[in-house]
């Protein structure tokens, strides 16, 4: 995963990989447990990737960026009194950048994962 993860997001040193594999393995055990399952299956494992090159876009890379305009596009110009508007979205918290959970969506995803547990 942690190549995967690499890959993707275009980084070729090891400089993140302390980083990458902390989420990888809080990922890992969120969805273990979620699913009641012992082990990831390939598809689980994609899963997981995808959630994990997501918070780091957001961490990560947004931090690195040398271009602050690289992060935000143009929503609109005035021309009489020259104004410009950047479409910026709004600033997330520290707690909503570093958390580690499943939303709704995610939740229907796995839905066709979980093992049941008999008694």
């Amino acid at each position: 995963m942690l190549e995967n993860i690499k890959i993707i997001l275009d980084l070729e040193d090891d400089k993140y990989d302390s980083k990458i594999n902390l989420y990888i393995n809080k990922y890992t055990n969120l969805i273990l447990d979620y699913c009641n399952l012992k082990e990831l299956n390939s598809a689980l494992e994609s899963f997981i990737e995808d959630k994990v090159v997501v918070i780091l876009k957001e961490t990560i890379l947004n931090k690195t960026s040398d271009d602050v305009s690289e992060n935000r596009s143009v929503k609109s110009i005035t021309r009489g009194g020259f104004s410009v508007t950047y479409n910026v979205s709004e600033a997330k918290s520290t707690n909503e950048l570093y958390s580690i959970s499943l939303n709704d969506d995610d939740k229907k995803i796995l839905k066709r994962f979980i093992k049941t547990v008999m008694w």
